[in-house]
C-alpha cells in the first residue's frame, strides 16, 4: 500500500484514511504500507516540477525540445525510489518485503500520471514521455543491473516494451495466477501488478472498497457488450474484440449480449458485472454512466473503448475531461468496482482486451491479475482502478484457510482441499459448476449441510464425495439432459475388484453407511470408488459419471476369493421404478450373503400373481424387472425372502 504522506508539503489526510481503512478492511499488516513524501514545487538542475491539476500531475514547467526528463526524475526520486528502498531494508519473517508481496495498491493521492509538457491529450505522439506511473512501478526490484527507468524506458517507442504477463492463459486454464520475479526474461521482468484506488471523491473510494470485498461471487450475472456500429477507428477495434469476447465468455459458460447495432444498452434485466462499449465514440453524451439503470453487482468492472476514460480521477478535475467521454471513476460512482482506463491517448493495439479481460475475470482471476493479462504493452498509459484482492468466481487455488460457502457462488475450475483446511457449505446454498469446476482434496475437511443444489454443466465433473459423521456422502449434480426424476443409480468398487450396483435412489445424495472414512484402530484401510448413472427408462442408463476415490474401512462384509478384494453388501430391497407403473417396473435388492433367494409379488388379497426369483444367488447387488401386461390396474406387493432377511413393498399399477 502506498498513500501520500501527512508530511508532504501539501497534506494528503484523506490518502492516510484510505490506506487505513483499505488495510483495516483486508486485514494488511502495517508493515505492508509506505507513505511517501512529496513536495511541490521542486527545482531539478532548472526545471520547476510541480504536482499539478489536484497533484494528479508530474508536470514540467519549462519542458524543452528536444524531450526532458525532469518531470520522469522526478517520479524517480520522490516515488520510485523510496518504494524500492522500503521494499529492499524492510523484512517480515526473515525476507524482504520485496520478495513477499506481488501487488502494489497506490491510494488516492498519489500522483496518476507524468506530463513533460503543456497537458493535452497525446493524440499523434506514441513515445513514452507521457504516461502512467502505474506501469513504471511494475518494473521496481528488477535483477538485471544494467536496466534503468531512463535509459530503457523514457521516450521508447509505445510497442518496444512488451508485457511479460501479456495474456498468459490462452487456454484459460486458471493456472497463471501472478507471481513477482517470474514473467519475463533477463533484460526485465514485471514483478508487481500496480493498481489504485481512486475516485472522484473519498467517500466514492470508500464505497469501492466495501462492494469490492463482497463481490458477487454467484455468477448469476452477464457482460454487457455494446459494440456500437460506427466508423470510428476505436469502434472497429472493439466490434472486432468484442465478437472475440463473446466467444470466450461463452466457451467458458458464462452469460452474456453482444450488440452490434447502434442501439445503446442503458438498462438490462440481468444485473451486469462487466461493460464495454465505444462511449463517446457512438454517440453516447459525457454523462453515460449516470444514465445507466441496469444494477452492478459487487465486483463489476468497466473497460471502454475511449481514450481518455483515465484521464484525471478527482472531481475537481472532471471539467477538463477530454472529448466528453466517459470516466471510470463516474463508473465507480454509480456502483461500479473498478476496471482498466488510460490518462492519454493509448492507441487501439495497447488498450486493455476485453477478449481477455473479462473471460479471466469471470473464471476467478483477480479483477487485476485479468486486467493486466489484457494489457499487450508496460509503461504506456494504462491505468488500472480497483481492488487486486476482487474476484467473482472461485477458481483454480488450493485453500489456505478454512472457508464456508453461503447461498450462491460461482466455480470455474479445481478448488482442492488440503489437509488441515476445511470447506464446509451452508445449506440451502446453490453450487454453479461452469467450465472446469470441480471439488477434491481431503474428504474428511468436506462438509455439506443439505439441502445444496450442485448445478453443473459436464456429467464428467458431476460428482462429489464429503463427509458425513465419517461416512462418505456423494452429491452431484443434475444430468445436463436427462431429468432428474428418473432416478440415479450409485455403483461402488473396493480396491481392485468389479463395480456393483449400490443403490437406486431419487435424489441427488447418497450416505454409505457401511464405510468409515478414518478406520478406527485396528481397520483395514481400503481403496474405495464411486460412480452413478442416470437413469433414462427401464432399461437404458447414462454414461458413467467420474469416478471419486477414498481410503476408508468397512464396517462388515467376507474376503473374496476374487483377488482377495473385498465385497461389501448388506441386505436391502428398494423401492420399484416407475411407480407407479404401465405395465413394466424394475425392483433392485442387495444380498448380504450366498443363498436361496425368493421374490414374489401378491395382489391386495394376498394371491400370489408373480414369481420373479426363487434360486440360489450370490451376495451382491441385482435387479430384476416385473412385467404385468396381464395383470390389471391395482395395488399390488412384492417380497424378498432370503435367510433371516424378509421385506415387503407396495407398488401401484396403472393403465
Amino acid at each position: 500500500m502506498v498513500y501520500r504522506d501527512t508530511t508532504s508539503s501539501v497534506s494528503d489526510t484523506l490518502s492516510t484514511f484510505i490506506k487505513n481503512y483499505y488495510t483495516s478492511k483486508r486485514g494488511i499488516p502495517e508493515i505492508n504500507t509506505i507513505g511517501l513524501y512529496l513536495p511541490s514545487p521542486v527545482m531539478i538542475d532548472d526545471h520547476e516540477i510541480q504536482l499539478w491539476f489536484e497533484g494528479e500531475i508530474i508536470k514540467d514547467f519549462n519542458w524543452e525540445y528536444p524531450n526532458t526528463n525532469h518531470a520522469w526524475q522526478y517520479f524517480i526520486t520522490y516515488i520510485m525510489n523510496p518504494i524500492q528502498n522500503y521494499l529492499d531494508s524492510t523484512y517480515v519473517n526473515g525476507q524482504p518485503l520485496k520478495s513477499k508481496i506481488k501487488y502494489i495498491v497506490l491510494c488516492k493521492g498519489i500522483p496518476l500520471k507524468i506530463n513533460p509538457y503543456v497537458e493535452f491529450a497525446g493524440v499523434g505522439h506514441y513515445y513514452r514521455t507521457m504516461v502512467s506511473l502505474d506501469g513504471l512501478i511494475c518494473f521496481l526490484s528488477q535483477t538485471n543491473p544494467d536496466f534503468s527507468i531512463l535509459d530503457d524506458v523514457f521516450d521508447t517507442y509505445y510497442d518496444s516494451i512488451t508485457n511479460p504477463y501479456f495474456y498468459v492463459d490462452k487456454n484459460f486454464s486458471g493456472a497463471y495466477r501472478f507471481k513477482s520475479d517470474y514473467f519475463g526474461d533477463s533484460n526485465y521482468k514485471i514483478n508487481y501488478l500496480v493498481s489504485r484506488l481512486d475516485g472522484l471523491t473519498y467517500n466514492d473510494v470508500i464505497e469501492l472498497i466495501d462492494r469490492s470485498a463482497q463481490p458477487d461471487l454467484s455468477g448469476d450475472n452477464l457482460f454487457l457488450l455494446d459494440a456500437h456500429y460506427s466508423y470510428a477507428p476505436g469502434v472497429y477495434a472493439l466490434r472486432s474484440d468484442a465478437i472475440e469476447t463473446r466467444n470466450n465468455l461463452s466457451f467458458i459458460g458464462y452469460d452474456n449480449i453482444l450488440d452490434l447495432t447502434d442501439y445503446i444498452y442503458y438498462s438490462s434485466s440481468t444485473p451486469v458485472i462487466g461493460y464495454t462499449s465505444s462511449g463517446k465514440h457512438a454517440g453516447m453524451p459525457y454523462n453515460y454512466n449516470y444514465l445507466f439503470t441496469f444494477e452492478k453487482p459487487e465486483g463489476s468492472i468497466y473497460n471502454t473503448y475511449e481514450s481518455f476514460n483515465g484521464f484525471y480521477m478527482d472531481t475537481l478535475n472532471l471539467w477538463n475531461r477530454q472529448d466528453n467521454q466517459g470516466m471510470i471513476t463516474e463508473w465507480v460512482r454509480v456502483g461500479g468496482s473498478g476496471g482498466a482506463a488510460h490518462t492519454y491517448e493509448p492507441t487501439t493495439a495497447t488498450i486493455s482486451k476485453d477478449s481477455i479481460f473479462f473471460p479471466l475475470y469471470s473464471i476467478g482471476y483477480s479483477m487485476v491479475d485479468a486486467a493486466y493479462q489484457g494489457i499487450p504493452y508496460l509503461a504506456f498509459r494504462n491505468v488500472v482502478v480497483g481492488d487486486p484482492l476482487t474476484t467473482i468466481a472461485w477458481g483454480k487455488q488450493t485453500l489456505t484457510q478454512n472457508v464456508t460457502w453461503q447461498n450462491t457462488n460461482l466455480v470455474t475450475d479445481t478448488i482442492t482441499i488440503p489437509l488441515g483446511k476445511t470447506l464446509t457449505i451452508s445449506a440451502n446454498s446453490v453450487i454453479n459448476l461452469r467450465h472446469n469446476g470441480f471439488i477434491t482434496g481431503m474428504v474428511t475437511n468436506f462438509i455439506v449441510n443439505d439441502p445444496v443444489t450442485f448445478n453443473i454443466t459436464d456429467w464428467s465433473r458431476a460428482l462429489f464425495v464429503a463427509n458425513n459423521n465419517n461416512n462418505p456422502k456423494l452429491e452431484w449434480g443434475d444430468h445436463p439432459s436427462i431429468p432428474s426424476t428418473n432416478g440415479f443409480r450409485v455403483y461402488r468398487k473396493i480396491d481392485t475388484g468389479n463395480w456393483n450396483l449400490l443403490a437406486t435412489v431419487y435424489d441427488n445424495k447418497y450416505i454409505d453407511n457401511t464405510v468409515e472414512i478414518t478406520p478406527p484402530i485396528g481397520g483395514v484401510a481400503h481403496n474405495i470408488f464411486y460412480r452413478i448413472t442416470a437413469i433414462i427408462d427401464l432399461i437404458n442408463e447414462s454414461d458413467y459419471s467420474n469416478e471419486v476415490e477414498i481410503n476408508g474401512n468397512v464396517k462388515k462384509g467376507k474376503i473374496s476369493a476374487n483377488k482377495n478384494t473385498e465385497q461389501i453388501f448388506s441386505y436391502s430391497l428398494l423401492q420399484n421404478y416407475p411407480n407407479p407403473f404401465n405395465p413394466t417396473t424394475t425392483i433392485s435388492y442387495s444380498l448380504e450373503k450366498n443363498g436361496l433367494v425368493i421374490l414374489k409379488v401378491y395382489d391386495i388379497l394376498g394371491n400370489e400373481v408373480a414369481t420373479l426369483v426363487n434360486e440360489n444367488k450370490t451376495a451382491g447387488d441385482y435387479y430384476v424387472k416385473f412385467d404385468a401386461s396381464n395383470l390389471p390396474s391395482g395395488i399390488y406387493f412384492y417380497r424378498l425372502i432370503s435367510g433371516s432377511f424378509l421385506s415387503t413393498k407396495k407398488l401401484l399399477l396403472l393403465k
